[in-house]
């Protein structure tokens, strides 16, 4: 194709500077010299005059928030693309530059929009040859608006003030991924990711304190069910490219998200957070996306904190639109493996992660921190003082995520027809279910649960549950109308994290089970006695207990205890066949099956 310059609808010059351009088209950080930073009104009368401003942009909403207000999503691309089958459509990779989902975390924001006027009209605009860019400025727009000079004091600027970490309702939308029960989380999922299917995502944030030599750091999809090819690009090839020619051109210092170990002694140990997919950068792998968690430093300037970011995000998009081809290859061929993975049961080469470990490289790095002095204190114990002058320490870096226990990629996963809820979950997701049209009967798995921890304190909305289960195999026969959810599609990573009760961020965990999990409700000693006692009023009750267990030949009295609590719960209605039974069924066996897709 060949290069074009912006279609424009106005008289501004190429590369303009700031008195050059109509004041609504500059930021608010701009206007205050970085003092301030835009309110959600600030950003939309923004789009609203960039969107007049260009003909290759369109603007759109993906939903709305939990008080009201749109969310707001700009799609640049030559030519405009009006609905997401145009994007899908194009050769073109597609880039989301998502921000502000911490609203007190306001430089990618204010960055973002920069960019976008420097895409309209500028330097960047011959990006669009070889991209399609959409950028969300503002999704948390509620939590932005609740600006206090009093948030985020762990960061220096903007002096007026910024908003809140949550959305209104006190959801943490960078722990809901999973879960998805943010009004905000399921548009962003519904109606950008899986109505975009963008390529690549940015997603852009601001460090909760970790003290380095860095202006921003990166992360990379953490979680290794995502496919292999894809972390190992996103982590080995392409950041490391990003960082390395930034640095080069803009002397600007970027690195690997981490924090250090001990920061008493950084030596021992660079280590980055969770793989959890509740995180979005680790979500975007499970769904097969080029996904990078961005990460300004607390402790530069604001100013200095926008630029970071509008360069990072800039350097991003350009080495996409160099590696175009290999990029939308990358992806792709990690979609078809996904599928392709979902289509046999191969219990020792086709797995599912449940357990992960973070372990060191092989190979330390080289990591900017600062020189730690040591004093004594008045009764010799050793007192760490923090410093100003930089260091470059080798440390092991703790960033490689492995599998410490699997199980087999079962064919599909099989809920009872009552289980709406879930199926409206997965639905969020934008995971195909079908429902049976006839009884289908097949060798499957069953969760046997041996163990319930919950958590005492509460963590976004929920008392977390740890479940341990054994999977039984057996035959089950499923009834007309019951759900099947195939794992040959797209989604077969989100799947198997939802579904398997033991993995950290299933529907288990956040406690959409907890109706099966009853638990002990009267697991004690009196309750047996009390119930041995009472059978003098049910003869006929007696009568099979005796038979069964008080006076069986063939149990020793440790299995007679067991027993009792089993009888005795069952005979009171305590026991039934839902009782610490998850009704969620792995299917092991391929065979046909008669069934319709669901439709939400």
């Amino acid at each position: 194709m060949p290069k074009k310059t912006a279609a424009l609808l106005t008289n501004i010059p190429k590369n303009g500077t700031l008195k050059q351009l109509p004041q609504s088209l500059v930021t608010v950080a701009e206007k205050t010299n970085y003092r301030a930073t835009s309110r959600y009104d600030d950003v939309k009368t923004f789009l609203y005059e960039l969107k007049a401003r260009t003909s290759e942009m369109t603007l759109h909403t993906f939903g709305q928030t939990v008080e009201g207000r749109d969310l707001l999503l700009a799609a640049f691309s030559r030519p405009q693309i009006y609905l997401p089958a145009q994007a899908l459509q194009s050769d073109k990779p597609i880039v989301l530059l998502q921000n502000n989902i911490h609203a007190g975390e306001v430089c990618p924001k204010e960055a973002s929009m920069m960019l976008m006027r420097d895409i309209a009209f500028g330097k960047l605009n011959a990006l669009l040859d070889d991209l399609i860019i959409l950028v969300v400025p503002i999704y948390n727009a509620d939590g932005n608006d609740y600006i206090s000079e009093a948030n985020r004091l762990s960061q220096i600027g903007p002096d007026e003030g910024v908003g809140i970490r949550t959305n209104a309702v006190g959801l943490d939308l960078n722990r809901d991924y999973m879960k998805i029960e943010a009004k905000e989380t399921e548009h962003l999922i519904k109606d950008l990711y899986a109505a975009w299917q963008p390529d690549v995502i940015v997603d852009g944030h601001t460090t909760d304190g970790s003290r380095h030599g860095y202006d921003l750091t990166f992360g990379f999809p953490q979680n290794p069910n995502a496919n292999k090819a894809l972390i190992d690009f996103t982590r080995d090839v392409m950041l490391p490219a990003v960082a390395d020619k930034i640095r080069r051109e803009r002397r600007i210092e970027m690195f690997f998200y981490a924090d250090f170990k001990n920061f008493r002694k950084p030596e021992e140990g660079w280590a980055t957070y969770s793989h959890h997919a509740r995180f979005g950068a680790s979500y975007g792998g499970l769904q097969n996306r080029i996904s990078i968690l961005m990460e300004t430093y607390s402790y530069v300037s604001f100013e200095r904190r926008v630029k970071a970011a509008y360069h990072f995000m800039r350097e991003t998009m350009e080495y996409t639109a160099r590696h175009a081809a290999k990029i939308k290859t990358l992806v792709r061929s990690a979609v078809a493996d996904t599928i392709a993975k979902g289509e046999t049961y191969n219990p020792k080469k086709n797995l599912v992660g449940i357990d992960i470990e973070k372990k060191a490289f092989e190979k330390p790095v080289s990591v900017i921190g600062y020189v730690v002095k040591e004093k004594l204190g008045k009764h010799g114990e050793v007192e760490y003082l923090p410093t100003k002058t930089k260091k470059i320490y080798r440390a092991p870096y703790f960033g490689k995520f492995v599998f410490s226990r699997a199980v087999p990629r079962p064919l599909a996963y099989l809920l009872p027809k009552a289980e709406w809820r879930i199926i409206r979950k997965l639905q969020q997701h934008g995971i195909a279910v079908e429902r049976l049209l006839s009884a289908f009967e097949a060798e499957i798995e069953y969760f046997d649960v041996k163990n319930i921890t919950v958590s005492e304190q509460c963590f976004q909305a929920h008392r977390e549950v740890t479940v341990s289960v054994e999977r039984v195999p057996r035959q089950w026969r499923f009834r007309e109308g019951d759900y099947i959810v195939p794992m040959n599609q797209p989604l077969g990573n989100v799947i198997a994290g939802l579904l398997e009760p033991d993995s950290d961020d299933s529907l288990a965990h956040w406690n959409y089970f907890d109706n099966y999990l009853t638990g002990k409700l009267r697991f004690d000693k009196d309750f047996i006695t009390e119930y041995e006692y009472n059978l003098v009023d049910l003869p006929k009750t007696r009568e099979i207990y005796e038979s069964l267990i008080d006076k069986n030949p063939a149990l020793t009295d440790e299995q007679k205890q067991a027993e009792k609590m089993k009888f005795f719960l069952t005979a009171v209605g305590y026991e039934n066949e839902f009782m610490n039974r998850i009704p969620v069924y792995r299917l092991i066996e391929k065979k046909p099956y008669s069934a319709i897709v669901v439709r939400e």
